[in-house]
C-alpha cells in the first residue's frame, strides 16, 4: 500500500509539470484575436503568394502590441486633459511639441492618400514608424520630466498633453478601419470629454499652423548631428569618462561656420539638449574651434578633464 501510495504521489507530480507545460504550449499556440488576423491581412502583399505561419503571425501581434502601448501611454498621461479647456496653441509650445505637430500632419496626409488607393500595407507601415519610432522612441522619452515632474497646469504639461491628445487621435483614426476593437477599446477608456467613437469619424484637415518645413528640415539637421555623436558618447561611457549621456557635455563644430548647419542648431537654443539628450550643447563655428571638419559637424563629448572628437564623420582619439 505505501508503495503504492509513494508511486501515486510521484506520478502526480510529473502529472502536474505535464499539465503545466501543456498550458504553456497551449498558451503559445493560442489563436489570434481579430484584429491580430486582420493586421496581418493589411500588410500581406496580394500581388504574390501570401505567407501565413507562426512566424508570420507572431510579427502581427508584434505590431498590435506596440500600437496597444503607445495607446496605453497617451491615455495614461491624459486623465486630467479636457481638450476644449486645457489645450494650447501651437505659438505657446516648444520646438519639439511643434515638430511632433508637423510629423503627426504629415502622417495623417499620408494614411488619407494611402486609404484613397486602398494601400493597407502602408497605412499599417506608417501607422507603426510613428507610434515605435516617433512617438515611443522620441518625444515620449523626452518628454517624461515635463508630464512627471512639471506644474500640472502649467504651459510645459499642458503642451505635451495637448500634443500627445492630437497623436492618439491620429493613431485612433489610422488604425480604426485595421483594428476596429482596439480602437474602440482605447477610445472608451479616453476621458469624459473624448470625441466620437472612430468608427463615426472622417478624416479632418488638420491645422495649417501644424505643419512648419522649415522646423522640420532644422530639426532633420540636428538628427544627424545626435547620430555622429552617440558612439562618441558611447566610448565615453564605455571608457568611464561619463556615466551617461545625460552628464555628457558637447561641443558642435560646424562647418563652415554660419552655414545651414550651424544656424540651424543655433535656432534650436536650449532644446538642443533634449534633442541630443545631453547635459548642456555649445555650437560653434569650425575656425572658432581651430578647425573643422568638411561634413556635416565634428561633435566633441567633453567630461572631467578628457575630450572625444571625431570630425566629419571620421573616427576621434581621447585627448587627455
Amino acid at each position: 500500500g505505501g508503495d503504492g501510495g509513494g508511486g501515486g504521489g510521484g506520478g502526480g507530480h510529473k502529472s502536474k509539470k505535464q499539465h503545466r507545460q501543456a498550458r504553456k504550449e497551449a498558451a503559445a499556440r493560442s489563436p489570434c484575436g481579430v484584429d491580430v488576423l486582420r493586421l496581418w491581412v493589411a500588410t500581406s502583399d496580394w500581388t504574390s503568394d501570401v505567407a501565413l505561419g507562426d512566424a508570420v503571425l507572431e510579427r502581427a501581434r508584434e505590431v498590435y502590441r506596440r500600437l496597444r502601448n503607445a495607446c496605453r501611454f497617451c491615455l495614461g498621461n491624459l486623465s486630467d486633459f479636457d481638450p476644449e479647456a486645457d489645450a494650447l496653441p501651437v505659438e505657446r509650445m516648444r520646438l519639439a511639441d511643434r515638430h511632433m505637430l508637423h510629423l503627426l500632419a504629415e502622417h495623417s496626409s499620408l494614411v488619407r492618400e494611402s486609404y484613397s488607393t486602398r494601400q493597407l500595407h502602408r497605412v499599417v507601415g506608417s501607422t507603426l514608424a510613428l507610434a515605435t519610432e516617433r512617438l515611443s522612441a522620441e518625444y515620449f522619452d523626452s518628454t517624461k520630466d515635463r508630464l512627471y515632474c512639471g506644474d500640472a497646469d502649467g504651459d510645459s504639461r499642458r503642451a505635451v498633453q495637448t500634443v500627445l491628445h492630437a497623436a492618439l487621435d491620429a493613431l485612433l483614426l489610422s488604425i480604426g478601419p485595421i483594428t476596429p476593437f482596439l480602437a474602440e477599446e482605447v477610445h472608451e477608456h479616453r476621458g469624459a470629454q473624448r470625441p466620437p467613437p472612430p468608427v463615426e469619424r472622417v478624416w479632418e484637415d488638420l491645422p495649417a499652423s501644424w505643419t512648419d518645413f522649415d522646423l522640420a528640415r532644422r530639426w532633420a539637421l540636428a538628427e544627424r548631428v545626435r547620430e555622429e555623436l552617440a558612439p562618441l558618447l558611447h566610448e565615453a561611457r564605455v571608457g568611464g569618462r561619463i556615466g551617461g549621456a545625460g552628464e555628457a557635455l558637447v561641443e558642435v563644430r560646424c562647418s563652415p561656420e554660419g552655414g545651414e548647419l550651424h544656424v540651424a542648431l543655433e535656432s534650436l537654443g536650449a532644446e538642443l539638449n533634449d534633442l541630443l539628450g545631453v547635459c548642456g550643447t555649445r555650437v560653434v563655428g569650425a575656425s572658432a574651434a581651430g578647425g573643422g571638419g568638411e561634413d556635416a559637424a565634428a561633435a566633441v563629448a567633453a567630461w572631467g578633464g578628457g575630450e572625444i572628437v571625431a570630425e566629419g564623420g571620421a573616427e576621434g582619439g581621447a585627448e587627455g
